[in-house]
């Protein structure tokens, strides 16, 4: 290490406080000026205008989004992206790549959660965005991350610019930009897809009748209440794929320091992070934790990326049926977690079995809800 040090990167890590949703940014700084923005999701179905008072605060000066990551697409994820390519430009979207059953399952919930009063045009583009979201992005590039194998390769890094006109990637696949390296992977549960159509097919209620997959099924109220019992029979919840993504410097020889501006809804304040500490982060949207093959299949990322996280996401929302502990052990030495949350949303999230795990583990649980001073910022300086 150099005896002297200049800083040469920053970035601002924000939890955005939208409710029962998701919307995370990460803007990269270099010598002062943001050279990159990259969003995690964006949605809520939180109803006090939470979510739009934080876009349109967060792309004030850099009305550019570089990548727009989506881990899934449910509504509560979703439904802020209308907001976002109507006001703003976003360069490169990345999905992950879901079978036409996934696809169906997805619009099923979709539908099966959406107010009596939702509109048609809101129906239209749920539709596009699950079935077609080269049109409903209308031209903007959009990569879809393939579910990883056993024999599967991501290959050498890629410039996240080269990734125009890519249509798929691999999972793992690491991606660069401006001394920062996003790596997203996606994760699959083929049985709950292989057990939907199958009980389609054999459903007393549809007597036989195929269901079409199209916007008419919001009004056809019978077809609609047989295939919502389908899905909610499933087991472990609904998503059927779940796009993770890691965040973190490329440059593994130098010093990362780290100035919190906000500490969610904490039980104990967050350390003092005047000196030098590590600056990855683990963002796992909805995912099943419990699901087979889940835990190993996050420890697919390197090694030292691992070792080199600060920050964890406890999946959606905080939810029982979605942790696993066994989370914790991915790297013992992280102390703080976040997830988003509504205050009065009815599935009881943040789950108290989930708080309880953390505190007897010694885990600091940043919880951003809708109000704002649950906000959770902090802010990275890279030094060589």
């Amino acid at each position: 290490m150099k005896s002297k040090t200049s800083t040469q990167l920053q970035l601002i890590r924000t939890i955005h406080p939208v409710g029962q949703g998701a919307f995370y940014t990460e803007h990269l700084f270099k010598r002062k000026e943001c050279r990159a923005c990259i969003v995690y999701d964006c949605g809520s179905t939180t109803p006090d205008n939470a979510l739009q008072k934080e876009i349109e605060s967060t792309f004030q000066a850099y009305k550019k989004i570089d990548v727009l990551f989506l881990s899934h697409l449910d509504l509560d994820h979703v439904n802020g992206i209308n907001l976002l390519k109507d006001a703003y430009c976003i360069k490169q979207v990345v999905l992950p790549l879901m079978s036409q059953e996934a696809r169906e399952l997805v619009f099923v919930q979709g539908l099966a959660s959406c107010p009596k009063d939702t509109s048609k045009k809101d129906i239209n583009d749920f539709h596009d965005l699950v079935f077609r979201p080269g049109d409903f992005f209308g031209g903007i590039p959009v990569s879809f991350v393939r579910p990883a194998d056993s024999s599967s390769n991501p290959g050498t890094p890629q410039e996240i610019g080269s990734l125009s006109g890519k249509a798929e990637i691999d999972s793992f696949q690491e991606l660069t930009w401006c001394g920062w390296k996003y790596v997203p992977f996606n994760f699959e549960q083929k049985d709950r897809c292989r057990i939907f159509k199958e009980r389609l097919a054999a459903c007393p209620l549809l007597k036989g009748r195929p269901v079409a997959f199209d916007t008419s099924l919001f009004d056809d109220k019978e077809t609609l209440k047989a295939v919502k019992c389908i899905y909610k029979s499933l087991p472990g919840g609904i998503n059927g794929n779940s796009l993770m993504l890691y965040s973190g410097p490329l440059q593994e020889e130098c010093l990362l320091k780290v100035d919190v501006e906000g500490e969610g809804e904490s039980e104990k304040p967050e350390k003092d992070h005047s000196g030098f500490c590590r600056a990855g982060c683990l963002y796992t949207g909805d995912m099943n934790l419990k699901a087979e093959g889940a835990i190993p299949y996050i420890r697919r990322l390197p090694e030292k990326d691992l070792d080199n996280l600060h920050l964890i996401q406890v999946p959606h929302h905080g939810s029982k049926h979605s942790y696993d502990k066994a989370l914790l052990a991915l790297n013992p030495n992280v102390q703080d977690y976040f997830l988003s949350y509504g205050t009065k949303n009815r599935y009881k999230h943040p789950h108290a079995e989930v708080r309880d795990s953390l505190k007897r583990a010694g885990k600091n649980l940043h919880a951003v809800s809708e109000q704002e001073n649950t906000r959770y910022e902090l802010q990275y300086s890279i030094v060589w």
